[in-house]
């Protein structure tokens, strides 16, 4: 099978972005809501955006084959890796 890699961070942003917006909104203080709601309405925002990229980037023609592939070496004291 085919691997095609370009924009091979496209999914690996969609993945964490989400994650990032809520360590973000931690650390904001709970009185501060309204900021709360607007970071984590951008960060719903932006995730979206990453989505609607990534499909538009999809190539149909070749759904056969691996798209978007990122692979890197996480923790390698126990040989495990990001794929």
């Amino acid at each position: 099978m085919e691997v095609i890699s370009n924009h091979n961070w496209a999914l690996t942003v969609g993945t964490f972005l989400p994650l990032v917006g809520v360590l973000i909104m931690l650390f904001i203080p709970k009185a501060e809501e309204a900021l709360i709601k607007s970071v984590a309405i951008a960060t719903a925002i932006a995730t979206l955006a990453v989505g609607i990229y990534t499909m538009i980037q999809f190539d149909y023609g070749n759904a056969g084959s691996m798209q978007f592939v990122a692979q890197h070496d996480w923790i390698s004291v126990i040989k495990s890796s990001y794929f």
